[in-house]
């Protein structure tokens, strides 16, 4: 009688989740995505997801190496990148995407990430949804476009 009730959402928070998460998959739509990831389970997710946001995983790397070789050759619109890969720091990477002008999305498990340059990242905490990925992801996306339109300035 006195226990705690769960609310269910509203039909209008609901349409308004629909249609968030459509625009965030068109934003998505088409972007070719390096993922480093190095617990394999976790970085099939991470590719279906994107895949089911119509995103083309064009490389998925299991080593900081392997991830290293696809930022420095690869034609990247973004990457998802897990913060500690087999206990190295994902700084090498960021160092080539930053370089690059690629942006990036980080997934730990270590709370906010800052680099040796100060500089903090677009982050999201693990375990994360797949409403958590891609929002993250693209709004990773729209800040880099809104800093490169700013050079240009």
């Amino acid at each position: 009688r006195y226990g705690i009730q769960a609310r269910r959402p509203s039909l209008h928070h609901q349409i308004f989740n629909l249609k968030e998460w459509s625009l965030r998959m068109k934003s998505l739509q088409g972007k070719r995505i390096l993922v480093v990831e190095d617990e394999a389970i976790v970085a099939l997710m991470v590719e279906d997801i994107l895949g089911e946001c119509g995103a083309k995983v064009v490389g998925s790397a299991r080593t900081i190496e392997d991830g290293l070789s696809v930022a420095k050759t690869m034609d990247l619109d973004a990457a998802v990148l897990d913060v500690n890969v087999r206990g190295l720091r994902i700084d090498p990477i960021v160092e080539v995407l930053t370089a690059r002008g690629i942006p990036f999305l980080l997934a730990t498990g270590y709370g906010k990430v800052e680099f040796a340059n100060g500089r903090n990242a677009p982050h999201i905490e693990k375990p994360y949804t797949p409403e958590n990925l891609a929002n993250g992801l693209a709004n990773a996306i729209q800040l880099n476009e809104l800093e490169q339109s700013r050079k240009f300035l």
